[in-house]
């Protein structure tokens, strides 16, 4: 048992006690019953083993006694504290009544208070359930519940299931938004907020999605029907507002969200959409709405349902319906966020107190010096104005606003100033003019003009476009074969026009849509111009540099015949135009084509095996279309695409197929032969002959080396030979050959023959020799035999021995084998043979299966019968005995009927 420790006793218990008021309630409220009544059992709404620290181990009156005087000092030493004082005299009363030095007392407490403890955690679920109405609770409102019913070692969270099955959900407390939240959108929330279809902030945040508003969320995330928002959303909701119909309401947005889409952090964003909706909410409760009430306007209005709840209970709870009061940390709010003009008028408006003079001072000088360097912008502002530098001008103009952003007079001029003049780029894309350049501006918009001459200063031709937003159009209707001027001129709202941006392009359109369209010798080419198009000049470039040309004039297709097979041909197209300025030219279109006959698939594929023991790769021979070209690709069997489909490389890829690296010899004109790389097991080897748009699947082969049965073991049965292995695994098939009497005999052995028949049993096993066990793969008709074993095998000599066996037991229990074995005929050899002993169910079939117990020297040289008693001692049924020859060239062993060798 740990002792006692004076000094930690006051710093876990006494100390932390005086500062919980609820705990020292409840204890003044127990000792006063005990004092009225000393048999009351008050004391169980509070946690008596702590107070007193009791110790676990307190199992005697004894034990008790000394404790309770180690407490009485601690409580003497400690009097000042009033919290010793009472502890004092509730152990006093409980010594008094005999309870503190009683172990049964303590032992039965925890029953007892748990009881208790139970009933006031029922009663707090109820006083919670009617408490909120809305469903919801804040954690403070709980936590003060269970201290008022003395639950105050019960923390909320640990009965947030028992509410939450109640049907009450306890969230953590809302905060009130603080003074400076709402400074960056000051100037424009009010004005937005007066026309009905922004019924909040939401409304405003999702215009360009049409403004639909569903549940919307500002606690714990900023979203909108899940989708979060962001602040690259409220740019692109202000670019919205700036492509509709103008009408009041749209003018307001557009200002709030062109000062909302300055804040670009999104927690930022998220507490002052927090704040409006707080705003809004607390607007219903300062009128005595009741939170019901309140929780249903802002659902109404599109705010997510939890949230309306706790923003309801929430408001209710802190009263703060009215606006926060002004003081110095307002107005540096304001400073900070560049609403320097607010800042003064919030300034003079503060009272006149002496403690907070010396900082009124501060500001007022801070501000007179910024008020000072928004003047002097605005006269550099002015001076660069009047002598035409635009870009100076905004310059000192954008330092002003960054001075007080609030001054919207500021944000009118410059919005007056002219853009500088778009640095436009133009390129040809068919018969269409592709203009681009650079946005200075997002709310400026661009107009396109063309004209078939340089332009003045002012734009003048064709306007092809207007009120363009982005950083670019396309001219669809582009004069073919002439010299083309364009200019763009951007402007902002209510702005001055700039200067005009100018880019020039010749309208040269190279041929479109140039086919070919090859035989065994011929390429057909055809192709697309416009009408204005004097003539197509087409050139053949062969690999060796060779060129034939043609001019084509008034027609859009040319055969050029007489050409090679197989020769790949580079096809040049250049479109030749009369224009103002003469002859000229369009960029080149060009195209591969080969001359070769159809394509077909490969048929006929051959793969010759390498010798696995000698690491040698095999050969792949096949026939193909002469032009083409086939690569080999590795497939998973039973995955390769079927026989004349068309894929893509993708499409082979997705199969499970890989292209092998095999180099690829010709043999002839249309047959070929490739080395195969080193192959992982069997694979599937595919020929894909490749065309212009596509891969032509052809017929599949097994490639690879099988693997091999392993462990195999030969044992004679009567007059068989029992052959068993070990199956590899995707094994299906193998082949056992075998030689008797000259002739090559073959059976087919597959996993589930082998299990039902228990090996292989071959017959005549003194005439069998030259036995191999090889494994066969199969894939549709195809076959591969690999994985060759040769079985270690010596036929045993044509002496044969019939034995009979007679196992008796003694009264003790011991076994006894009588065995007499007898020759057919005279045998000059000695027989050595081995009586094996198998103990369980399962007959012995070979030498291994058992273990040998008696060695027996038999011979025969005038033939007869040899008698053989072995004691096999105390054994337990079943077991089987058995003879086996000693040596391979043993003679051939004729059992006797299974039930003379089992015991």
């Amino acid at each position: 048992m740990a002792p006692f420790n004076p000094t930690e006793y006051k710093q876990r218990v006494l100390l932390p006690l005086m500062q919980d008021r609820a705990r020292m309630d409840a204890l003044k409220a127990t000792l006063a019953d005990l004092k009225a009544d000393p048999r009351s059992e008050s004391y169980l709404s509070i946690d008596l083993p702590f107070l007193f620290a009791i110790p676990a181990e307190a199992a005697s009156s004894a034990t008790l006694e000394q404790h309770g005087r180690k407490l009485a000092q601690a409580y003497n030493k400690s009097q000042s504290l009033p919290a010793a004082i009472q502890l004092k005299h509730l152990k006093s009363i409980l010594s008094d009544t005999g309870r503190f030095e009683d172990p049964s007392f303590w032992s039965q407490l925890s029953d007892k208070r748990r009881q208790v403890i139970d009933a006031r955690m029922q009663d707090a679920i109820r006083s919670l359930q009617e408490e909120a109405l809305l469903g919801v609770v804040p954690a403070s409102v709980a936590t003060a519940t269970l201290r008022s019913l003395g639950l105050t070692e019960i923390a909320v969270m640990d009965l947030a299931p028992e509410l939450s099955r109640a049907g009450v959900t306890v969230f953590a407390d809302l905060e009130p938004p603080t003074e400076n939240t709402l400074l960056p959108i000051r100037n424009t929330w009010k004005s937005v907020r007066k026309h009905a279809e922004y019924r909040t902030i939401f409304h405003l945040l999702t215009l360009k999605d049409g403004g639909t508003v569903e549940a919307a969320r500002c606690i714990d995330e900023l979203s909108v029907a899940g989708r979060t928002i962001t602040p690259s959303e409220v740019a692109q909701s202000h670019r919205r507002t700036q492509m509709v119909r103008d009408t009041n309401a749209i003018q307001d947005a557009q200002k709030f969200l062109a000062e909302l889409s300055r804040v670009g952090d999104g927690e930022q964003l998220r507490q002052i959409v927090y704040a409006t909706v707080w705003a809004d909410a607390a607007e219903l409760s300062g009128r005595s709405m009741p939170s019901r009430l309140i929780a249903e306007s802002l659902t109404s209005a599109g705010l997510d349902e939890f949230d309306a709840r706790r923003f309801a209970a929430s408001v209710r709870i802190s009263g703060t319906a009215s606006a926060p009061s002004l003081s110095t940390d307002t107005v540096r709010g304001l400073l900070a966020a560049g609403l320097l003009e607010e800042a003064g008028r919030t300034l003079s408006a503060l009272k006149d107190e002496a403690d907070t003079a010396t900082e009124r001072e501060q500001l007022s000088l801070r501000i007179s010096e910024l008020q000072a360097a928004k003047r002097d912008a605005l006269d550099a502002y002015r001076r660069a104005a009047g002598d035409g530098d635009v870009d100076v001008a905004e310059e000192h103009l954008r330092r002003a606003i960054q001075v007080d952003s609030g001054d919207d007079r500021l944000q009118e001029l410059l919005l007056q100033l002219p853009l500088r003049a778009p640095q436009v780029r133009v390129r040809l894309d068919g018969g269409s003019a592709v203009l681009s350049w650079d946005i200075q501006d997002e709310t400026a918009r661009h107009t396109l003009h063309r004209s078939n001459r340089p332009f003045a200063s002012v734009p003048a031709g064709n306007v092809i476009a207007t009120d363009i937003s982005g950083g670019g159009c396309a001219d669809r209707s582009v004069p073919v074969g002439e010299h083309v001027h364009y200019a763009v001129v951007a402007t902002r709202p209510g702005g001055t026009p700039s200067p005009p941006g100018l880019a020039d392009i010749e309208c040269l359109p190279e041929p479109s849509d140039l086919h070919a369209v090859a035989t065994i010798d011929t390429v057909d080419l055809t192709w697309s111009v416009p009408k204005v198009c004097q003539s197509v000049v087409i050139e053949l470039l062969d690999t060796a540099g060779r060129t034939i040309r043609h001019e084509a004039l008034g027609t859009t297709l040319h055969r050029f015949d007489g050409l090679e097979a197989g020769q790949t041909y580079r096809v040049t197209a250049i479109a030749r135009y009369l224009t103002a300025n003469g002859p000229r030219t369009s960029p080149p279109a060009s195209i591969t084509v080969t001359p070769r006959d159809e394509a077909r698939p490969v048929l006929d594929l051959e793969v010759e095996q390498g010798a696995s023991s000698a690491g040698e790769n095999g050969f792949a021979r096949w026939t193909a279309v002469p032009g083409f070209r086939v690569s080999l690709w590795a497939f998973p069997r039973g995955t390769a695409p079927a026989v004349g489909q068309r894929v893509t490389v993708g499409q082979a890829r997705s199969a499970g197929g890989r292209e092998l690296r095999a180099p690829v010899r010709a043999l002839g004109a249309d047959r070929f032969e490739a080395r195969l790389p080193e192959l992982p097991g069997i694979t599937l080897v595919t020929p894909l002959l490749e065309t212009d748009s596509h891969l032509l699947v052809g017929q599949s082969a097994l490639a690879g080396h099988a693997p091999a049965v392993h462990d195999v073991r030969t044992s004679t049965f009567a007059d068989q030979l029992r052959l068993t292995w070990s199956w590899p695994d995707s094994v299906e098939l193998v082949e056992v050959g075998w030689q008797i009497r000259g002739f090559t005999r073959t059976r087919h052995i597959t996993p589930s023959r082998y299990r039902n028949d228990g090996g292989v049993y071959l017959a005549e096993p003194t005439e069998i020799s030259d036995i191999t066990i090889t494994t066969v793969l199969r894939s549709d008709d195809e076959e591969i035999t690999a994985g060759i074993v040769h079985v270690p095998y010596q036929a045993q000599t044509s002496a044969s021995l019939n034995y009979r066996v007679k196992i008796t037991r003694s009264l003790i229990g011991r076994a006894t084998a009588h065995l007499e074995i007898t020759a057919s005929s005279p045998s000059e050899t000695q027989c050595a043979l081995g009586l094996y002993l198998s103990q369980g169910s399962v007959l012995p079939m070979d030498p291994t299966a058992g273990q040998l117990v008696q060695q027996i020297q038999a011979d025969f040289p005038d033939g007869g019968t040899v008698h053989q008693v072995v004691d096999l001692g105390r054994l337990r049924s079943p077991f089987w005995i058995r003879l086996f020859p000693l040596h391979p060239s043993g003679p051939r062993l004729i059992d006797p009927p299974t039930t003379q060798l089992k015991g």
